[in-house]
């Protein structure tokens, strides 16, 4: 929420539309990875999830272990979307390729 607050209140922030084809086909290209590299986070979280709801008996409070793997699911798709919006935003090509590399070493965070 922080970030999305300082991005609305910031007058440089603005999303633009691709001029050409290939800040177009960069934008897509540095989202397609992006996901990719966010979804086994999200899938994890999906199989606790199940896992808690199929094996209540496993947990001494099934409930705390449910709301853990609901947290990872929706934060990897936070993480996702925020990711995608700075990556919208980029004028050029080489910021696009810049920005991506960085943003996937933070979300290599566990």
């Amino acid at each position: 929420m922080c970030i999305w607050v300082s991005a609305y209140n910031d007058g440089s922030f603005v999303i633009l539309p691709a001029t050409s084809l290939d800040i177009m086909l960069a934008r897509f290209m540095g989202s397609l990875m992006m996901h990719i590299n966010v979804e086994k986070e999200l899938r994890m979280g999906l199989s606790m999830m199940k896992y808690v709801v199929n094996h209540p008996k496993n947990f001494t409070n099934a409930h705390a272990a449910f709301f853990l793997g609901y947290l990872t699911a929706v934060v990897s798709i936070l993480i996702e979307v925020n990711c995608m919006i700075i990556l919208i935003t980029l004028p050029n090509i080489l910021d696009v390729i810049g920005k991506y590399i960085s943003l996937v070493s933070i979300v290599k965070f566990p």
